[in-house]
């Protein structure tokens, strides 16, 4: 090959410029384990006669078995791929959004209600603020995760997400106990109104989704097929349970009202319309980032060493090649 010498094993570098210059080289490389339909065992080496998916491949001494692991490192000097055009627009949008509805929370809290505090009669403004903090703005970055860090580990990526999922679950704990201990020191009584049955339905299976997502994804113990069936329903989930809790604030919001300026919310008072706006607020934050989450050609795409891994623990687990049989 012009350029390199062609000793026994070749060199990361003569590897790297090999595969940009044979496209039949670079997909026979980056096919991993498996390709072909080739079936072997956990821990079998596969040697010059196990099969070569192109005469390059067999030139540079690669079977077909290998991991694409060692070009991924013979490239680690090219810069990352850009982020598909329009991605980084609708997400800073959403940031946007996000932020300002924070902030029209907090002087909707600030103003009207007399501002927020824990052991005073202003206990229960804490419900309002940590809702929409932990159930819609954090957990709707939780969700863009995949989106935002494209290029990054998968493992440093499924840490972040789920780290946003927790955080966001106590800081909407203690919005749930800030409201029940209000309720208790009022004699209010609790879990009447349609809006607390959405917000703790909401609540309580957003806690079951994250802890299903660790057991499944963060702390893999499940065998590979199961992991790929519950994916699916992991995701719709997902993005249902944001749906839901931004239905419950919404409802919040309303009965906050009719609560407080039931007579005079029908004049447009100035309380009202900044209590509307923030709704609105709400709605388009999360059509942005179920925007962001349903376009197909924004997904986070696979790096050649995850499709190596995730094949390896396939085959770990299930004691079956990766290509063979279906799935």
């Amino acid at each position: 090959m012009p350029g390199c010498s062609r000793p026994a094993l070749p060199s990361l570098g003569c590897l790297a410029n090999a595969v940009a210059l044979s496209p039949s080289l670079r997909s026979a490389v980056t096919a991993g384990p498996g390709a072909g339909g080739s079936t072997r065992s956990p821990g079998s080496t596969v040697g010059p006669s196990a099969g070569r998916s192109s005469p390059e491949a067999a030139a540079l001494g690669l079977g077909s078995g290998q991991s694409a692991t060692r070009v991924q490192a013979g490239m680690d000097g090219a810069p990352p791929p850009a982020s598909p055009a329009g991605l980084s627009a609708y997400v800073a949008v959403s940031q946007l959004l996000g932020l300002t509805l924070l902030a029209t929370t907090g002087a909707w809290l600030g103003r009207y209600r007399g501002g927020v505090a824990w052991h005073s009669p202003l206990q229960f403004n804490v419900h309002p603020l940590c809702m929409v903090l932990g159930m819609v703005f954090l957990q709707g970055d939780a969700l863009l995760v995949y989106r935002v860090f494209r290029h990054e580990a998968k493992r440093s990526t499924k840490a972040l997400h789920a780290l946003l999922h927790g955080l966001a679950l106590l800081i909407a704990l203690i919005g749930i106990v800030a409201v029940f201990e209000s309720h208790r020191t009022k004699s209010i009584p609790n879990m009447y109104s349609l809006h607390s049955w959405c917000g703790m339905a909401a609540f309580v299976l957003y806690l079951l989704q994250w802890l299903l997502g660790c057991g499944f994804f963060l702390l893999p113990r499940a065998p590979f097929s199961l992991r790929s069936r519950y994916k699916p329903q992991h995701v719709f989930f997902g993005i249902a349970l944001f749906a839901l809790s931004i239905a419950a604030c919404l409802l919040g919001i309303t009965e906050m009202l009719l609560f407080n300026i039931r007579d005079s919310y029908s004049h447009f008072v100035p309380e009202g319309v900044l209590a509307n706006t923030l709704g609105v607020l709400l709605v388009a934050f999360g059509l942005v980032v179920a925007y962001v989450l349903t376009r197909d050609d924004w997904k986070r795409p696979p790096l050649a060493e995850e499709m190596a891994l995730s094949m390896d623990f396939k085959t770990l687990t299930e004691g079956e090649s990766p290509g063979g049989g279906g799935q």
